[in-house]
């Protein structure tokens, strides 16, 4: 149970013996426990807005946005109306964490 979760890592920084968590990247460690929408700004210059349901652990992994919208230069479009929309994470720049 103790390696589904980052408490050794944890422990460990207090104690000024490691900086590394105990997730298997930093896009793990960033999104775990992450309780808000985030953009993801695409290689194509758009933005995807929404709720990031599920994440790579890299970038050869997908996001699984749900509550997503698109934005682009042009405008936005709603996908609300879709379950969800799954994004390869190899298109993604960067990530904003909205607060």
């Amino acid at each position: 149970k103790l390696n589904n979760k980052d408490t050794m890592h944890t422990l460990a920084q207090r104690w000024g013996l490691s900086t590394r968590s105990g997730y298997p990247s930093e896009w793990c460690a960033s999104f775990y426990g992450c309780d808000s929408f985030v953009v993801l700004h695409m290689k194509d210059k758009s933005r995807i807005l929404g709720w990031p349901s599920r994440w790579p652990s890299d970038k050869t992994g997908h996001f699984f946005m749900t509550k997503a919208m698109r934005g682009t230069d042009e405008g936005e479009e709603d996908l609300a109306h879709l379950e969800g929309l799954l994004v390869d994470a190899s298109d993604v720049v960067s990530v904003e964490f909205l607060k």
